[in-house]
């Protein structure tokens, strides 16, 4: 390789705990890929829509006050801190209030997730692999002069 080229691939820092951390670990998942046949995936908590709840405690007080009026209908998604990925039986979403109805329309959303904790923080797969995407073509162009 030409010295410009060594260089350049000496700045990225392509390792475990460098600048290039990341290059790491798509090199980590490529090896996965090529000796496990898959990468592990599962799903994890994105949201909780709580809007309904909202709504209906809302809607009570606004009845009583605007006879014959409807309360539009809020939509609130909540992120938990904990996306509990990979998601198991008997996981808890959502805890209501103590004395709180069972809220039927409730929505959850949830994502496909890259579960490989020994290489990447599990997390939105889609999120994950965009990122590595933009990581790799945005580094071409770092190589381009070394191409000539």
């Amino acid at each position: 390789m030409r010295k410009d080229a060594i260089d350049a691939l000496s700045a990225l820092e392509p390792y475990n705990g460098g600048k290039g951390h990341d290059f790491w670990i798509l090199h980590r998942l490529n090896n996965i890929d090529k000796h496990r046949t898959i990468v592990a995936a599962g799903s994890s908590y994105q949201s909780v829509d709580v809007g309904s709840l909202i709504t209906r405690r809302i809607a009570r007080t606004h009845e009583e006050m605007f006879p014959g009026t409807k309360f539009p209908a809020i939509s609130l998604g909540l992120r938990p801190a904990d996306n509990l990925c990979p998601l198991k039986k008997g996981d808890v979403l959502f805890i209501g209030l103590v004395d709180g109805e069972i809220d039927e329309q409730m929505k959850f959303t949830f994502d496909v997730a890259l579960y490989e904790p020994e290489v990447v923080k599990p997390g939105p797969m889609l999120e994950i692999v965009q990122h590595l995407a933009d990581l790799v073509s945005n580094t071409v162009t770092i190589f381009k002069p070394c191409l000539a």
